[in-house]
């Protein structure tokens, strides 16, 4: 899901699969990334594409989410799997909108910890062990 929002209007999204450009686009327009999550994902490569481009994610509590996105820092986590949750990370977002940019400068700093040539590194030292 992505969120976008002004003063004057909010609207949300769900957009699905999105590739290429056309991803590009999607987080250049978005203000927010919403990755909600019903299973122990191991690594959610939407938030940390997210992350890449500069985007804060509202992030479930399961899985790796709550390891690629830093609570108040590089965007929120939300407790539960339903509606509610959502909409209660959403009025989270609201109070702490006037604060976008400074998420957007921490995500992009934050996402070269899951840089390809990083974790790559990381597996080595672990097989080298």
């Amino acid at each position: 899901m992505l969120f976008r929002s002004s003063d004057r209007h909010e609207f949300i999204d769900y957009v699905g699969m999105a590739l290429g450009p056309e991803k590009e686009a999607l987080f250049h327009w978005a203000d927010v990334v919403a990755t909600p999550s019903i299973c122990d994902e191991a690594f959610c490569i939407a938030a940390a594409e997210a992350l890449s481009a500069g985007r804060p994610v509202l992030a479930g509590k399961r899985g790796a989410l709550p390891e690629l996105v830093e609570d108040g820092v590089t965007g929120w986590i939300f407790s539960g799997e339903d509606a509610h949750d959502i909409e209660l990370g959403l009025r989270r977002i609201e109070r702490d909108k006037s604060n976008l940019s400074e998420f957007s400068e921490r995500c992009s700093v934050a996402a070269h910890r899951f840089s390809r040539p990083r974790v790559m590194r990381r597996y080595e030292d672990i097989f080298r062990r």
